[in-house]
């Protein structure tokens, strides 16, 4: 069980199981509240690596935890975590991430477990394959109510939240960063097989300059591509819940409900001030709001709205 720890600025190279916090958590470990910042990178072949754990196996809970450090490996690289077979929930991943291989999610590698009410906002590169907004490669895995906003490139298989889908589901999600790729490229799935489940999910046909959601799938596809002024109004978002899960502001896009915090941190929390306008806040670090000016964060072109 590892709880509140900070690890700031790190430098950290290995070989095959890397991580920021833990290389590998394994079966019923639980990592709450704790974060990474710096550098990671995995130079073994086949690596996993990841912001705050490089492989989780087996079980095992990641929970309000976040990671901004950059993420480099030859293949499987995550934001926060490289291979995740556990649950991730009420978590995030700023850093860029860079497969010079195969596989890289903004937050987590490879899935085959679950992620929830999380969010990702890296630049995601894969070299050869594999390469998502949230996530690269969601095998025989989940992913509910969480969305990306960073810039995704690679070559097979890339998508503006997950890379590639095999008998996996996605649900309640968004993607708005721009897409390219060489082949199976899509703005929400890059591809998807196997009788894989895309339902109540979005992306934004301007912002990931993709007008199709998904190259090919395999299953149900249901989701629904939107236009930036579409994508930062409340009312197009008419499979969401904003009474329990999320919260919008005006001229925004959907932001999820448990970001808010009294411990301001990021321009997220931030504008969640607006949740509680009674509140007592703690600024804990300086904020960084150059992503309040960016076409596909959650400001669209509204920029901040003032609290």
């Amino acid at each position: 069980f590892i709880s509140n720890v900070a690890l700031a600025g790190v430098s950290i190279t290995g070989q095959s199981k890397v991580g920021g916090l833990v290389g590998t958590s394994y079966g019923a470990s639980t990592i709450s509240s704790s974060y990474v910042t710096g550098s990671i990178s995995a130079n073994g072949w086949e690596s996993s690596v990841g912001g705050i754990v490089g492989y989780a196996w087996n079980g095992g809970v990641i929970a309000d935890s976040f990671s901004s450090a950059d993420v480099t490996g030859t293949g499987v690289v995550g934001g926060l975590v490289g291979f995740n077979q556990g649950t991730i929930t009420r978590s995030h991943a700023t850093g860029t991430i860079t497969a010079t291989n195969y596989i890289a999610g903004g937050l987590v590698g490879s899935n085959y477990g679950t992620v929830q009410f999380s969010y990702a906002t890296g630049v995601v590169h894969a070299a050869s394959m594999m390469a998502g907004g949230l996530v690269g490669d969601n095998t025989d895995g989940r992913i509910d109510y969480s969305y990306s906003t960073g810039s995704v490139t690679g070559g097979d298989s890339v998508g503006g939240l997950v890379g590639y889908m095999n008998r996996a589901a996605v649900l309640g999600s968004y993607a708005t960063g721009s897409v390219a790729g060489q082949s199976s490229v899509g703005g929400l799935v890059g591809a998807s097989a196997n009788s894989s489940h895309v339902t109540q999910s979005y992306w934004d046909i301007q912002t990931t300059g993709i007008s199709w959601g998904y190259s090919y799938a395999s299953g149900t596809f249901s989701a629904t591509g939107l236009t930036t002024a579409q994508a930062t109004s409340q009312a197009s978002y008419t499979s969401f819940d904003f009474t329990n899960t999320w919260v919008s502001f005006d001229g925004a896009r959907p932001m999820l409900r448990h970001e808010y915090s009294q411990g301001i941190w990021n321009t997220n929390q931030l504008q969640l001030m607006g949740l509680k306008l009674g509140g007592r806040y703690v600024l804990t670090q300086d904020i960084d709001a150059r992503a309040t000016g960016v076409a596909s964060s959650v400001w669209g072109t509204s920029g901040f709205s003032p609290v």
